[in-house]
């Protein structure tokens, strides 16, 4: 059930985002501590600026984090309407050039340290310039891949197509088209094949249709490097191969799977 907690003294304690991923980006909703004590998970703000969600008690903070579903902050900061958290991972390419701009818009409430050389920015969701600052972003590692992918640098494709779907607001089908064959060309079909399937279960057949065809489209610009350069075989696999060939043992149809989807 949905309450609602007045602002005035009340603190942003952590974050509803996982403390690790392999993403480059994630975006959280505070989780606010009120001034008499009361934990939310702050998903929307009222007319009175005071925060609505649903109450969580110091134990469920607590499993949350433990599961790693939560961010703790390392200290508290003071909660206000329409504030988020953006967690810029180690994987964020070109992140001090990224973390340089935050700071000189003066869009930064708060800068902190995260679990694994991450970095927790609580941000003003509401301000208009700093969401276009995510979406340059976005389209700067969009057009950066593109062009590693026209050169056969797939691997510094797919890490830009990474950080481009990271910062996409909402899952929409160019950047996972765009993410999809970075992973197809560096040997991880299996997780393309995944990715597919788990956009069509979550959205729909409509929307893996438009899946399909943007997927189709960038195929079709990217041609000649995909004619040039053949996709790459799992590296995962072949170490498994091997270390199974020393022993005398077979790699099975469905063993491969599973180690493919997960490299």
């Amino acid at each position: 059930m949905n309450a609602s907690i007045p602002l005035d003294g009340a603190h942003i304690v952590a974050a509803a985002t996982p403390a690790r991923s392999k993403s480059p980006f994630n975006q959280g909703r505070p989780i606010v501590r009120a001034a008499d004590g009361r934990l939310m998970r702050a998903r929307t703000y009222d007319a009175h600026g005071d925060a609505c969600g649903p109450l969580l008690s110091d134990d469920d903070l607590q499993t949350l984090i433990a599961a790693g579903q939560a961010l703790p902050l390392e200290r508290p900061v003071p909660a206000a309407p329409g504030l988020v958290v953006w967690v810029l991972r180690a994987g964020f390419v070109d992140r001090e050039l990224a973390l340089h701009r935050l700071r000189a818009g003066r869009w930064v409430h708060a800068l902190q340290p995260g679990p694994e050389h991450a970095w927790v920015c609580v941000v003003d969701a509401r301000d208009a310039a700093l969401q276009s600052v995510r979406d340059d972003w976005q389209t700067t590692a969009t057009e950066k891949a593109l062009d590693a992918g026209r050169e056969g640098r797939w691997k510094t494709a797919e890490q830009w197509a990474e950080q481009a779907y990271a910062l996409s607001p909402g899952l929409a089908p160019e950047p996972l088209a765009l993410l999809l064959i970075t992973h197809e060309r560096t040997g991880r079909a299996a997780r393309a094949r995944g990715l597919r399937a788990m956009a069509e279960r979550s959205r729909g057949a409509a929307f893996a249709e438009r899946l399909d065809e943007s997927v189709a489209q960038l195929r079709a610009q990217l041609r000649s490097s995909l004619d040039e350069h053949p996709p790459a075989q799992s590296q995962t696999l072949d170490r498994l191969r091997a270390a199974l060939a020393a022993r005398g043992r077979p790699l099975d149809r469905r063993s491969a799977r599973l180690v493919e989807y997960a490299a």
